[in-house]
Parts: structure tokens; C-alpha cells; sequence
């Protein structure tokens, strides 16, 4: 187990992608908004996303976050659901040419 540690952490820190950033998104979105109804609401969301292609065009490039900052952003706004934290980390940055 001790080799595999070190082998995941370099995988997750260079492979974060804008997809599972989305996905993220949509999952403490979801968590936050409608509780009974995660799962089908982070499908809505990700479904949307995939009909805009977005997903298609975009997911595999480089999320506008680290996923160590999402993952920071994720516990302080699910721990209270404040929606003064509701923005993730990079939301403000653009999408790149190729998505729009």
C-alpha cells in the first residue's frame, strides 16, 4: 500500500482535468441545492454540459483549479451550504476559444 500512495498523489495532481472539475462542481452544487436528489441533479447537470458539448470539446483539458483548491473549496462550502462560498476556485476564468 505504501507504493501506491505515492504513485496516485503525482497522477491526481497533473491530471485534473475540466471535467472532474465540472463534476465536482456539480456534485457539491447538488449536495448543497438538493440533497434528496443529488444524484439525479449532478446528472442533469453533467447531461447538460454533454448535450452543450462542452464535455466533448473541453473536458480533457486543464481544470481552472487545482483539485487540492477544490477539494478546500468543497469542505468549507458543504460544511455550512453557504451560498456566499458558492463560487469554485477559477470559476471566473474563461472558457478557451475552442469551447464556445
Amino acid at each position: 500500500m505504501r507504493l501506491l500512495i505515492p504513485l496516485f498523489i503525482p497522477m491526481m495532481t497533473g491530471c485534473y482535468s475540466l471535467e472532474s472539475y465540472w463534476e465536482d462542481v456539480a456534485d457539491v452544487h447538488c449536495l448543497c441545492t438538493e440533497p434528496s436528489q443529488k444524484s439525479d441533479c449532478q446528472d442533469a447537470q453533467m447531461t447538460a454540459l454533454a448535450e452543450e458539448g462542452l464535455l466533448e470539446a473541453c473536458g480533457d483539458l486543464a481544470a481552472p483549479a487545482s483539485w487540492r483548491e477544490m477539494l478546500k473549496w468543497r469542505q468549507e462550502y458543504s460544511a455550512s451550504c453557504d451560498l456566499s462560498e458558492a463560487v469554485p476556485p477559477g470559476a471566473d476564468e474563461a472558457l478557451p476559444e475552442e469551447c464556445l
